[in-house]
């Protein structure tokens, strides 16, 4: 990977905590909006609602790596191996949270 310049890294540390607010808070509009839709979806339309909130973490997650490579020294393999495991962890939780919501227990209701 090409390092990062100072200038570079200022800029991308200004954008990116404003890009994630953004990138989530969307995120979380379009669940809720959908949550309070009582209208019953589908197979074309819950696989299209899925692919976006697929997209969306897809989003979130290049932002996630990007701030945790500028935030991270060029040579500091270390850290960037610490942020890696930090990213791969908030995935997994991410996944494992998607297929508790997926299966929902129809007593729930």
């Amino acid at each position: 990977m090409k390092p990062i310049d100072d200038a570079a890294r200022k800029a991308a540390a200004i954008f990116l905590p404003e890009a994630m607010n953004a990138a989530i808070k969307s995120y979380s509009e379009f669940l809720a909006k959908k949550a309070d839709d009582n209208e019953e979806m589908d197979a074309k339309e819950f696989k299209a609602h899925h692919d976006a909130c697929k997209v969306a973490l897809a989003h979130i997650d290049l932002l996630l790596k990007l701030a945790g490579y500028v935030m991270a020294g060029e040579n500091d393999l270390a850290e960037r191996k610490r942020i890696d495991a930090m990213i791969h962890e908030a995935e997994t939780e991410l996944r494992d949270d998607d297929r508790r919501n997926a299966i929902k227990d129809p007593s729930d209701e």
